[in-house]
């Protein structure tokens, strides 16, 4: 477990040092290597460019953790395809949670069709990528290391806030000083990347992903399994992004902050109670690292 959060944080670190060098390498390849590439990337703020890098030796040590704990194939992990009908039930079942919190945000306010359900297809991709990602992290690992140390009724509430928190990290938005970055900037840069949620900490969207850590702990302790936590979340992240992507709302100056407050409030009523519904007569099983498989 404590290897898990030294390959998290250390890959900031090691991004805050690679960064620099990888900038001024790019810059040195302008106009000569793969320029309409170098240019996007430059084009991009440092804090931006900085978050990219931290996903390799992020990948790399997790990769690594995983290997170390056994957790080499697909079924060692958690995914199970012969459970794809369960898969399905738990993607309809998130698609339509989080298509009645955006039905409720298009009966508040304006809004305008932005285009047809073509647009849909990259969401959908888009959104089975992040979930498995996540839950292979969140759930499949870190989960299972805590249930390990200290049990499902601890590790289920600290898997979910360090979810919540590990969705506030944010890419800075500040520039390097001089004329190139330097390792200080990069460190800078990582610093306000971990410490975006004192900032722009926002109590309801917290709790929001907490409980939905919280919901999707619980579906890989009771079902041993990924694949129902990964139907679920990806339904989510598929209807929010399609919303996006569709739909334009047009939110007044003067709207009522009572409406908005009851509109944010339907994300974590509604988590409480499809959680009430899964943990209620069935319990959290006390499982340990090795039983949940």
């Amino acid at each position: 477990m404590v290897l898990f959060f030294l390959i998290y944080f250390g890959s900031y670190a090691i991004a805050a040092l690679l960064a620099p060098s990888v900038y001024v390498v790019l810059h040195h390849c302008h106009g000569q290597i793969l320029s309409p590439l170098v240019t996007y990337v430059l084009a991009r703020p440092f804090g931006k460019v900085y978050g990219r890098i931290c996903w390799i030796p992020l990948f790399f040590g997790l990769l690594f953790l995983l290997r170390r704990c056994g957790l080499n194939s697909c079924k060692k992990l958690g995914f199970h395809w012969r459970r794809w009908p369960r898969f399905l039930r738990f993607f309809l079942l998130g698609t339509g949670l989080a298509a009645l919190l955006a039905l409720v945000r298009m009966v508040q306010f304006d809004w305008e069709w932005r285009g047809g359900f073509s647009l849909l297809l990259f969401p959908l991709f888009s959104a089975l990528a992040i979930s498995v990602m996540e839950e292979v992290v969140f759930r499949g690992l870190l989960l299972r290391l805590l249930c390990g140390s200290f049990g499902p009724f601890f590790a289920l509430p600290c898997s979910g806030l360090f979810f919540s928190y590990a969705h506030f990290t944010g890419h800075s938005a500040a520039a390097f000083r001089g004329p190139s970055p330097t390792v200080s900037d990069g460190f800078r840069v990582a610093l306000d990347s971990l410490g975006a949620i004192c900032c722009g900490f926002q109590p309801i969207p917290f709790l929001s992903l907490f409980l939905f850590g919280l919901l999707l702990g619980s579906y890989f302790l009771r079902y041993r399994n990924l694949m129902e936590a990964v139907g679920f979340h990806s339904g989510v992240v598929f209807a929010l992004l399609a919303f996006r992507r569709t739909v334009a709302l047009t939110v007044p100056l003067n709207s009522s902050t009572t409406g908005n407050l009851l509109g944010c409030l339907l994300c974590p009523f509604l988590l409480c109670v499809l959680l009430s519904f899964h943990v209620h007569g069935s319990g959290v099983p006390k499982s340990s690292c090795r039983e949940i498989s």
